[in-house]
């Protein structure tokens, strides 16, 4: 049998995605095709293996079939560092922050993977003093695009836990990535932070990033997105654009009932 064809249009592919723990299936045959420049809702209940496809996208646990595809590029069953530096960043429900660095240190490290090598680094360590200065600007500037340039030089314990998720939020753009995953990034957040996630999440949409959001506040997602794909029991049951969605039926009864998806 043929492996099944790869959508070199596509910003991510994952095709045929299944994963079980201890014979509990997590996830069954799983299909989605997120276009470059796209922000792609994905959806579904509690337990209904949205988390655990992130997982499996980014490396950090392999599928037990099935492929994951970035741009073209073959990065199934391939590690966590490596499917990042293939340009794919994300974002946890747990916070995942390094509690003995700054606020802007640790903006810095998504940055400092992009930063130069070379002989004069090695001798004198004068490039690098030069290269890190722009790279503190950097990380002040998206800082300061999502409204925490005043925590720069905070730890992270000194922050509220809206505004320590901003950060990682913060990191994972930072590094410039290809693709970024976002898992439930407004868990957490007052309103205000909350509008000010949703208006920054908009801009780097139009600025064609392409994002995969898991989100439980349903206008906030569908507000945003371009399509979105419903996971019901680890099984893919719907996909199309949110107007789409929140007329599907098997939606409608399988995620909220009676419900409008609309009105979650």
């Amino acid at each position: 049998m043929s492996a099944p064809s790869v959508l070199v249009d596509a910003a991510l592919e994952v095709h045929g995605i299944t994963k079980s723990f201890g014979g509990n299936h997590v996830l069954r045959n799983v299909d989605m095709s997120v276009s470059p420049g796209s922000l792609h809702f994905l959806i579904g209940p509690n337990g209904a293996g949205k988390t655990t496809l992130f997982n499996v996208i980014s490396g950090f646990i392999r599928a037990d079939a099935g492929t994951v595809s970035l741009f073209g590029s073959d990065v199934t069953g391939e590690r966590a560092r490596k499917v990042a530096r293939q340009g794919l960043a994300r974002t946890f429900q747990n916070l995942q922050l390094f509690a003995s660095l700054t606020v802007a240190e640790n903006v810095l490290m998504a940055l400092h993977g992009q930063m130069k090598g070379g002989l004069p680094r090695a001798m004198t360590g004068l490039f690098v003093s030069r290269e890190e200065n722009r790279e503190y600007e950097r990380a002040y500037e998206w800082l300061d695009r999502f409204g925490l340039a005043k925590y720069a030089s905070s730890m992270p314990s000194d922050l509220s836990y809206g505004d320590r998720r901003l950060v990682e939020i913060i990191r994972a753009f930072a590094s410039q990535p290809k693709v970024v995953l976002l898992d439930e990034p407004a868990a957490g957040l007052g309103l205000s932070a909350r509008a000010n996630l949703f208006d920054v999440l908009k801009e780097l949409h139009a600025g064609n990033m392409t994002i995969v959001l898991i989100e439980h506040d349903m206008k906030f997602g569908m507000a945003l997105a371009d399509e979105v794909t419903v996971l019901d029991v680890g099984t893919r049951i719907a996909h199309g654009t949110p107007a789409q969605v929140q007329k599907d039926d098997a939606v409608i009864a399988a995620y909220l009932g009676k419900r409008s998806v609309a009105d979650a």
